[in-house]
């Protein structure tokens, strides 16, 4: 008599786990190799697909990721794969109980590239599908973010703050004179205070959709005589070998976002002196090229394989955890807001430099 009551309470627990699986609403996946087996229905809505294109797509093409989607390459074709997370994935899954790793990576979107920060849990399916792997994806890039811009905010607001205090703790104490000369260095820094605070704010604002570009003429050599004095009062700045350089007869004159402009250059030059010993020249030059403007960064250093394949990476940094929007942002502001474009070339014989391209 037991026997069918329990077949049909078993039918009916499996009913309810399937429900619970299509209406959860995250993304449930199912990995067999590296090839997806089964999407739960919120991540067939996510992706914008029907379950028959789902099966046998890898995670970079379920994702459209930056890197295989517009090239026409299978996921794992790209020279930049060899740094993707996922690679791993479903290997690890197979061998931990519960395996948990976030994965950077970009994406295209309404034909535009954006930065996604996802949370991955994984193992093992278990029963029949002892050969495949249950994923868990999470979308965290907003408490990522949050974390990436409480931690390089605070970071860079205490070096500014901790130069600002000394400089007047010097004037107080008679080791500097309180001159002209003193207080422009100290209008300065309360500038450089209120500028950091003010790319914080616009970056929020940006990601979010709402920033507006205002674009107006301005001198170039104005431009990097502004540059320079906010590089000398900052510490990574501070007596440091920065040359700027002009290509071309005449007083060159740029038509954009100023202040936007001189964030993306400052973050540039920034990692460059970041990357290098106190005595290494940091080359800033600007020039025209078929009709468009451009402005590059040079160190002498050649970046590593591993880490110019993540350059451009929301939260990817070479500083630490929480760090990361240097060349996230230069790139991000770059594309969206100027039309322009931002890439880089690494070797040992010419170095690093970045090169930001914008309309003339």
């Amino acid at each position: 008599m037991d026997e069918p009551i329990n077949i049909r309470t078993d039918e009916i627990y499996k009913g309810l786990f399937v429900q619970a699986v299509e209406k959860y609403p995250g993304i449930i996946l199912f990995l067999g190799g590296e090839a997806v087996k089964y999407c739960n229905l919120f991540a067939l809505r996510q992706f914008g697909i029907s379950p028959e294109e789902c099966e046998g797509k890898t995670l970079g093409e379920l994702f459209k990721c930056a890197n295989c989607a517009p090239k026409g390459m299978r996921c794992g074709g790209s020279d930049k794969c060899g740094e993707c997370g996922k690679n791993s994935l479903f290997l690890s899954g197979l061998k931990d109980p519960v395996n948990r790793r976030d994965w950077k990576l970009s994406i295209i979107r309404d034909g535009k590239e954006e930065a996604r920060m996802l949370r991955i849990w994984a193992e093992p399916a278990g029963g029949p599908g002892k050969d495949m792997v249950i994923c868990y994806i999470q979308d965290v890039s907003d408490e990522k973010m949050r974390e990436i811009l409480e931690n390089t905010f605070f970071h860079d607001i205490l070096n500014e703050a901790s130069i600002l205090k000394g400089y007047t703790d010097n004037m107080n104490d008679g080791l500097l004179k309180c001159d002209a000369g003193s207080m422009g260095k100290v209008l300065n820094f309360a500038e450089g205070i209120i500028d950091t605070i003010q790319t914080q704010r616009d970056l929020l604002i940006a990601e979010r959709g709402f920033y507006r570009p205002m674009a107006r003429k301005f001198d170039v050599k104005e431009f990097f005589t502004e540059i320079t004095e906010v590089m000398a009062s900052s510490r990574s700045g501070a007596k440091r070998n920065i040359v700027f350089s002009c290509e071309g007869a005449g007083e060159p004159v740029i038509n954009a976002d100023k202040g936007l402009l001189k964030r993306i250059v400052i973050n540039l030059v920034k990692n460059a002196l970041e990357a290098t010993d106190v005595k290494t020249i940091v080359k800033v030059e600007f020039r025209s090229e078929n009709g468009k403007n451009v402005l590059s960064v040079n160190n002498p250093g050649a970046m590593p394989r591993e880490i110019a394949n993540q350059m451009f990476l929301k939260g990817f940094s070479t500083k630490g955890k929480g760090r990361g929007l240097g060349t996230y942002s230069a790139k991000f502001f770059t594309e969206r807001f100027l039309n322009g474009e931002v890439s880089f070339r690494s070797d040992e014989g010419e170095g690093t430099t970045f090169f930001v391209k914008f309309p003339g």
